[in-house]
């Protein structure tokens, strides 16, 4: 089969409107009603891998409702990856793009909580480095302007104007999901500790921390970003939490580097 049969074919397994030409059948059945069939296992085997991947989202919108959108958001973004458990990228813009939100604006948030547990489920597993080793490189106060840190691969971090970390917490205890009252803003670190995915409640300014260090910042840029987010930031704390989950696995210093 030529390249562009096969990239046609693979378009028309997710548009139903287009007619797939060359196909033949054994005994004389109509092959496109035959396609159709593998197209509706195709679509249905990817809705139901969004619908593992976003429990919370699925539970909150129904059934009926979040199908719908899986269906069409399957059609519009086919997988680009062969392991079928790491669908679904892309699906909290989606779902702020297409109205979902209108049903509540928290749901593109909560889809992006669950997007980044999967991701930091399947991540690989880094080396953390030992307490001594961070103690030496930042034993002298002007150092901290040159350190950054590398951190394991199962680690993100979400921040939200909403409550999704109770939510999706609600949800994992079999509690009664409301989208009421949920105003009062959230932020989360998704990390791996050993076999257990865990989202931790933080706070906003422990996120930009965060992110600011795996961006690239230096110690002190990065704490300087905290601050301004939230003049209470707690730099020993949030340090202390980070190595407490071994979630650092490396440490450079201008000029040395490991």
């Amino acid at each position: 089969m030529n390249p562009s049969m096969c990239a046609h074919w693979a378009q028309a397994l997710h548009d139903p409107k287009l007619p797939v030409q060359g196909l033949r059948t054994w005994n004389g059945s109509d092959p496109q009603q035959r396609f159709a069939v593998y197209r509706n296992n195709v679509i249905a085997s990817l809705s139901d891998a969004l619908a593992e991947t976003f429990p919370v989202v699925r539970a909150c919108m129904g059934e009926a409702i979040f199908r719908s959108i899986a269906i069409d958001f399957v059609r519009t973004h086919p997988p680009v990856d062969a392991v079928l458990a790491r669908y679904g990228q892309g699906f909290s813009a989606y779902l702020a793009a297409c109205g979902a939100a209108e049903i509540h604006p928290c749901l593109p948030d909560l889809a992006m909580l669950e997007w980044a547990y999967v991701c930091c489920f399947h991540a690989a597993s880094g080396q953390p480095i030992e307490l001594e080793m961070l103690y030496a490189y930042i034993a002298e106060p002007d150092a901290l302007g040159r350190v950054r840190l590398k951190f394991q691969p199962a680690l993100e971090a979400v921040s939200s104007t909403y409550a999704i970390v109770s939510l999706w917490g609600a949800h994992q205890r079999g509690e009664m999901l409301s989208l009421s009252g949920l105003h009062p803003p959230e932020s989360a670190w998704i990390l791996r500790e050993g076999l257990q995915t865990m989202v931790l409640r933080v706070g906003e300014a422990d996120v930009v921390f965060l992110r600011a260090l795996q961006a690239g910042a230096s110690l002190a840029g990065a704490a300087e970003q905290a601050f301004a987010a939230d003049e209470a930031f707690d730099l020993g704390r949030c340090l202390g939490a980070l190595l407490r989950y071994r979630l650092i696995t490396g440490v450079e210093q201008e000029g040395l580097g490991q």
